[in-house]
C-alpha cells in the first residue's frame, strides 16, 4: 500500500493548533509517525516514509503468510 498525505513539520506541541487551523478547510494534518504507526499496528511490514515539505509518502507491504 502507498499513501500520500499531509504531515505536521513543527514541534509536536503545536499539532493541536495546526489541526484547529486547518479544520475549516477539511484538511487533516497528521503527525510524522501517525501513519507509520497505524501501518505497523495493522501488521504491515517494510514501512518506508519520505517527507517533503508538508507532504509525506508512506509505503508498506502486507506480511506474507
Amino acid at each position: 500500500i502507498a499513501v500520500l498525505t499531509s504531515v505536521h513539520r513543527g514541534p509536536s506541541l503545536t499539532l493541536p493548533l495546526a489541526r484547529l487551523a486547518t479544520l475549516p478547510s477539511g484538511v487533516r494534518v497528521f503527525s510524522h509517525d501517525e501513519i507509520t504507526d497505524a501501518f505497523a499496528a495493522n501488521g504491515l511490514t517494510d514501512i518506508q516514509q519520505r517527507i517533503t515539505g508538508l507532504a509525506q509518502f508512506v509505503g508498506a507491504r502486507k506480511r506474507r503468510g
